[in-house]
């Protein structure tokens, strides 16, 4: 048990206001479901790993493989933010045509829009995976090491690229 718990995990605490009134939510992305909240940092932090330890304690008295990466963690880590005040989780935003054909992507295949540059890519990586031998341990491996670049294209960026020609 206690190797279990003194695994690193990684643990989400953000503060939330709605109308619940505010406080702290805390998660541990390797354990789908192993949410706990608190009024303080503090209190949100003892509670998460007190159900991080009654989680553990759960699956281990029901015979259950403690797999730290499912695919629910992953959309959790990668797709979705949970914490988000706004209607919309999603981390990732594609360009306004393609933002319909995204959202579908996390609903019956059935409703896909099948012309979308977003669903023909999504389609092809799925098939891809599909053929690989891994296992979702070393496919999430693989896309921890991936790295992102973020570029701003904003009104501000425009004009000095532009005084920059001159």
């Amino acid at each position: 048990m206690n190797d279990y718990l003194e695994q690193p995990y990684n643990v989400i605490i953000k503060p939330i206001h709605d109308e619940a009134g505010s406080y702290y939510a805390a998660r541990v992305l390797e354990f789908n479901g192993c949410i706990a909240t608190g009024e303080s940092f503090e209190e949100a932090h003892e509670a998460i790993y007190e159900v991080l330890e009654g989680s553990i304690e759960d699956m281990m008295e029901h015979n259950i493989t403690l797999q730290t990466i499912n695919l629910y963690n992953l959309n959790d880590s990668f797709l979705i933010n949970s914490f988000s005040n706004e209607a919309d989780k999603q981390k990732l935003k594609p360009n306004p045509r393609d933002f319909e054909a995204y959202k579908r992507l996390y609903s019956d295949p059935r409703t896909h829009i099948q012309t979308s540059n977003i669903t023909i890519n999504y389609n092809y990586f799925y098939q891809q995976l599909e053929t690989l031998d891994l296992t979702l341990e070393e496919l999430f491996q693989s896309i921890n090491k991936l790295q992102v670049m973020v570029v701003n294209l904003n009104s501000r960026m425009t004009t000095l690229s532009s005084s920059l020609r001159a």
